[in-house]
């Protein structure tokens, strides 16, 4: 019988975007008023600011006059405005992202600009990743945060087994991949922080998986003869009644495994954007990403046995096998994002990041009745109790592929979602520290973290600029 359980954690941290969010802000109008007023001279145009302008592809020079700021008064004689300079980027440079838009009179010639009227589209597959933000009114700076959901699935690590039945040998059960390992929820928090002039930033994140847990277990009525250890316990003394281990977990009524694991996730990340924020025409940008992660992952293994009856409760006869490992990753990654806007509100990431970490591991593993250890009878390390803990510093990899869309939902706001990939090397498994000899208890101290983890799954978050 197979059974999985969740426990939910709450986690109060920071958190990154890591495929952009400020795609959700209008483009930034263009216009300086400190610069001299084309209008300043103009009979019905008395003392008007300058004349805002807006990134836009399907103007003929890149820019549409967005918003000028005149008082209007009634026009003398057949008098026109001067024509605003259409070619290059212009020198008047005033940003105003995702104010609302400012409307303006029908008989003035000029477009409003307003959200509704898509002042906050145009940019965004323009200016890349951080789109919408075409302001170089330098100094100005934008945050972002999310909040989303996490569901990911860890794929099957090398078997284990545990048990088998006497009269078929060849069929071992208790399988160390069938327990709790399918799929696992999580939640996950960011916040980025962007200077639009630099064109840099910086992104922290935080995603967990909440305790993934459950087990499995067979009795003596499912399989053909004794329900049968595959270890040889009769190398250890079991402690109480003292007598050789194999009786207390051979022809045993009940096998059980239980198992849970949980990982925490946090980084924090420099950004550099690698686009023109006027740069119209083209639907691509790139930045890189370099920084720090922390990757923590715990895992433990419990077997027991229990010949007396179907109830695992922890008395004082139940045979016992417990092993826990926890892997401590720090280290620096480098990567990039590269986004390609479908439309001015959606877009589709593609994403990569890596690096070498310094793992600090520590493992418990212990071997006995739920209130004493067993003693090796036998051999070089006869005498010496089943009980172990081993710190150890190794070095190991983390990967990471990243598949996304985003959508943009009025001004301030996107939605999105990621299909990644992530994998981990050179990690310390609870499995890995069980040896068939049982008296190799020296082995055990060693450690092995030649283990691997592989996750993948979906990122889905909502994402709002401020």
């Amino acid at each position: 019988m197979k059974v999985r359980y969740w426990s939910v954690g709450v986690v109060a941290s920071l958190g990154m975007a890591s495929s952009g969010w400020a795609q959700m802000v209008s483009p930034a109008y263009v216009g300086n008023t400190a610069a001299p007023n084309p209008y300043a001279s103009a009979p019905y145009l008395q003392g008007a600011a300058a004349p805002r302008v807006a990134c836009n592809c399907a103007s003929p020079g890149g820019y549409t006059v967005a918003e000028p700021t005149a008082t209007y008064a009634a026009p003398v004689g057949n008098y026109a405005p001067p024509a605003v300079e259409m070619g290059g980027a212009p020198a008047m440079l005033e940003g105003a992202p995702c104010d609302g838009g400012y409307p303006m009179p029908a008989d003035a010639g000029y477009p409003a600009a307003s959200c509704d009227a898509g002042s906050c589209d145009g940019g965004g597959w323009m200016s890349g990743r951080f789109g919408n933000l075409l302001n170089r009114n330098c100094g100005n700076v934008v945050w972002g945060g999310s909040v989303g959901f996490v569901s990911l699935v860890r794929t099957e690590q090398n078997p284990y087994y545990f048990s088998y039945g006497s009269g078929q040998e060849d069929n071992q059960l208790l399988d160390v991949r069938d327990v709790g390992d399918d799929w696992a929820p999580g939640m996950e928090v960011r916040l980025t922080r962007f200077d639009i002039c630099k064109q840099t930033g910086w992104e922290l994140s935080y995603w967990q998986l909440f305790n993934n847990g459950g087990y499995d277990d067979v009795r003596n009525t499912e399989v053909v003869g004794s329900l049968d250890s595959i270890r040889n316990e009769d190398q250890l003394n079991f402690p109480s009644p003292y007598a050789p281990a194999n009786t207390y977990v051979d022809n045993a009524q009940i096998h059980r495994v239980d198992r849970d694991w949980n990982i925490h996730n946090f980084e924090a990340n420099r950004l550099i954007v690698f686009s023109n924020p006027c740069a119209c025409g083209s639907p691509w940008s790139f930045n890189s990403i370099c920084g720090f992660r922390y990757f923590r992952f715990d895992e433990s293994v419990l077997f027991r046995a229990d010949n007396n009856d179907y109830m695992i409760d922890n008395d004082p006869t139940e045979y016992r096998l417990h092993t826990i490992t926890k892997n401590n990753l720090y280290g620096f990654q480098l990567g990039g994002m590269s986004e390609y806007f479908a439309t001015c509100r959606t877009s589709l990431v593609f994403g990569a990041k890596a690096g070498v970490f310094a793992n600090d591991i520590d493992m418990s593993y212990y071997e006995g009745s739920y209130t004493a250890p067993n003693t090796i009878n036998n051999g070089p390390n006869q005498g010496q109790l089943t009980v172990a803990h081993a710190d150890k510093q190794s070095l190991a990899t983390i990967g990471e592929l990243i598949l996304g869309v985003n959508h943009r939902i009025g001004c301030k706001w996107r939605v999105g979602a990621d299909y990644r990939v992530i994998g981990v090397g050179g990690v310390a498994l609870p499995s890995n520290q069980i040896y068939s000899d049982t008296r190799g208890i020296n082995d055990v101290r060693l450690m092995d973290s030649n283990g691997s983890l592989i996750l993948h799954g979906a990122f889905i978050r909502a994402e709002r600029c401020f």
